[in-house]
């Protein structure tokens, strides 16, 4: 990689995580704008929500790559204790858990407590989802979606533009939820 491809590619995830953060803020003010039910083009957004919002898709970010990095580990440890058709299940269900925690955190700062109950239902959720996908896998595989060239081509592409989409609807329910739990 030369001197050019780095500052190229530095520019570009510098672009990416201010587009990103500049989205979740206009996303979280129009859930706000929903809630409360005035037009969605009255929503301004300053230097405070932008960097918030910023540092929330940052900080989900790292968690998911901490968490990868994690799995990554025990993926290896328990490789050699047990058969690999037992991992996946397990990869499965905490793969799934990694995708909806962030919203028994979200909801636990905003009410100022932990909320168990949720916390519980992704549990239940994560632990449906991987169960179907163990057992009814073979109704629709995924590996049909990975071989496809223009898949392959663009997958680095298709993972930050899932990113993006994430954080967008999040950040616009967040925007809808949190009204409604401010303490008055």
């Amino acid at each position: 990689m030369n001197d050019d491809s780095i500052i190229k590619n530095s520019s570009m995830l510098l672009a990416y995580l201010g587009g990103l953060g500049w989205g979740s803020a206009y996303f979280y003010g129009w859930g706000v704008s929903a809630y409360y039910g005035f037009p969605w083009w009255y929503v301004g957004v300053g230097p405070d929500n932008i960097a918030r919002s910023l540092f929330h898709a940052i900080s989900l970010m790292a968690i998911f790559i901490i968490a990868w990095g994690v799995g990554i580990l025990l993926f290896f440890l328990v490789k050699q204790k047990a058969r690999i058709h037992d991992i996946s299940f397990l990869r499965l269900f905490l793969a799934a858990v990694l995708f909806f925690i962030p919203i028994v955190i979200e909801f636990s700062l905003l009410t100022e407590s932990f909320l168990w109950e949720l916390f519980f239902i992704i549990l239940l959720v994560a632990l449906c989802l991987s169960v179907g996908m163990r057992f009814y896998s073979k109704l629709m595989p995924v590996i049909c979606f990975t071989q496809l060239s223009w898949v392959r081509r663009h997958c680095f592409t298709i993972v930050m533009l899932g990113f993006i989409i994430y954080f967008f609807i999040f950040s616009f329910f967040v925007g809808i939820y949190k009204p409604q739990l401010k303490k008055e």
